[in-house]
């Protein structure tokens, strides 16, 4: 049976409009809460939008691919339509895998903002750094596996030669392992900080859960690993691919999506008309704010005479978690703690702070 007349590129703009779409929605409200409701736009926003914007870029050229003919079979395709086709496929390419290191170092940095710690920050810039090297590679060989680069997509050149496919089919495997690996690390590593905070279950299962939509995109990675021996299938290429493209759409989408969703509960709150403009705390208050810059905390002594961490004194972002009961704390000028504030010239002088559950708001007295 003769399936010339078959046309999956309809289906590919849809997808692809949609995911595009859908993300946008999402590093679009991060920027309006960074830069509107809670003023601090700090690297990890950088990095989402510089993601988003080159996913859009491999839309375009996508949208173009399909024009020409991609999502339709070989054979039902002019050759000049062919190459065209082709051409537009690789620059896209180049876009997607580009854009994947950048939207999990975007991650990364928002998990050290909310879970400080040089250990840490040593295991995620580990990660970053392999995916960086693991997806630039990749995109490198994809423009240089022929010569000339042109051959890629047009074989009637004289003289072209390519490497054998399953360089670049192997080197994708492990791309995509790389990448899967991360998801699924970057996913899991916030409820080893949840579970030690002392919130009520339905708040760490809400945090946690909003601090590990990379889940979904972990999935689409494997989905994606799985697709990947459709690299050498140049017999139909503009057919035989089509899952590859769909699965990275839908993987990049869903890296946006899990990478800002952490950050937009202070949108949620100025939806509702509440305050978002409370003091902050970290977890040692029960609150799991991050801030940039040093980090530098205040302290204060407890009444089992331990000093406890409160607050950062620098830019201030949150998840707005807070602690199901009245906590009394009280600050004491004492000489063996660096509290980060000028110091009183009268010894033993006391201030107690009340932090109340479910809202922004500290009485100080």
């Amino acid at each position: 049976m003769n399936d010339d007349h078959v046309d999956k590129g309809p289906m590919i703009v849809r997808v692809m409009a949609s995911t595009i779409a859908v993300g946008g929605v999402f590093v679009w409200a991060r920027v309006f809460t960074r830069t509107v409701i809670r003023p601090f736009f700090g690297l990890d926003d950088a990095l989402i939008v510089l993601t988003w914007f080159l996913i859009l870029g491999y839309n375009i050229a996508m949208f173009i691919s399909v024009h020409r003919g991609y999502g339709r079979h070989v054979t039902a395709l002019l050759p000049e339509r062919y190459v065209e086709a082709i051409h537009a496929e690789v620059i896209g390419q180049v876009f997607a895998i580009a854009s994947f290191p950048s939207g999990k170092a975007s991650i990364a940095v928002l998990l050290l903002r909310l879970f400080p710690g040089k250990k840490l920050r040593w295991f995620l810039w580990t990660f970053v750094a392999a995916n960086a090297v693991f997806f630039y590679i990749d995109a490198i060989f994809i423009l240089v596996q022929c010569q000339p680069v042109a051959f890629q997509w047009d074989h009637s050149i004289p003289g072209g030669k390519c490497w054998n496919p399953q360089v670049v089919i192997v080197w994708g495997f492990l791309t995509g392992v790389t990448g899967a690996l991360t998801d699924f690390v970057f996913a899991l590593l916030p409820w080893f900080y949840i579970t030690k905070v002392q919130i009520s279950l339905k708040e760490k299962l809400s945090v946690g859960v909003a601090l590990s939509a990379g889940f979904a995109a972990g999935v689409c990675s494997i989905m994606k690993i799985y697709y990947t021996s459709t690299l050498g299938a140049h017999a139909d290429y503009t057919y035989d691919t089509i899952p590859l493209i769909i699965w990275s759409c839908v993987e990049l989408a869903l890296i946006n999506i899990a990478a800002c969703i952490p950050t937009l509960r202070p949108l949620y709150l100025w939806i509702r008309g509440e305050n978002v403009k409370g003091t902050s705390m970290n977890q040692s208050g029960y609150d799991m704010r991050y801030g940039s810059g040093t980090g530098r905390l205040n302290r204060f002594a407890n009444r089992s005479g331990g000093a406890t961490e409160l607050g950062s004194s620098d830019h201030v972002h949150e998840l707005n978690i807070y602690q199901s009961k009245t906590l009394d704390v009280t600050f004491e000028d004492r000489k063996d703690y660096n509290y980060g504030y000028k110091k009183s010239s009268s010894p033993g002088i006391r201030t107690t702070v009340e932090v109340h559950h479910g809202n922004n708001n500290s009485q100080f007295r």
